[in-house]
């Protein structure tokens, strides 16, 4: 699975292999993080938002304290979701909360979308908004 775990950052780049092994393994390992993030990406590609969402918020839950992929793409999902603003909110305050607000924005900053400001670049304390 490793192997074509690669696979699974592409949009639609997963192949059918790849969902099977996912399964396979969500099935042997529910209790590991890593089968639900696997399981949330490859349902968000799909366009299958709120599996993504559940299954973003299982690796969430079950992640280690170190592990933050389940709540940042559970926060970079909930963002772009109509509705789920006070959700998202409440993830972007728990990753702040978790890394800092300097490294929050570090991590936000997307080649395919805007700069997330940190909070103190938005007071001026950093000139260029830290950029």
């Amino acid at each position: 699975l490793l192997i074509d775990h690669h696979e699974l950052l592409k949009p639609t780049g997963f192949s059918e292999s790849v969902v099977m092994d996912v399964s396979v393994s969500q099935h042997l390992h529910p209790h590991r993080a890593e089968t639900h993030l696997w399981t949330g990406m490859i349902s968000q590609a799909k366009g299958e938002l709120d599996a993504a969402v559940r299954a973003y918020n299982d690796s969430a839950r079950l992640a280690a304290p170190y592990d933050w992929q389940g709540s940042f793409r559970l926060w970079r999902l909930l963002r772009v979701m109509p509705g789920y603003e006070t959700a998202a909110a409440r993830e972007e305050k728990a990753l702040r909360a978790r890394w800092g607000d300097e490294q929050f924005s570090w991590y936000a900053t997307d080649v395919d979308g805007a700069v997330i400001p940190s909070v103190r670049s938005q007071r001026g304390l950093i000139p260029n908004g830290g950029l």
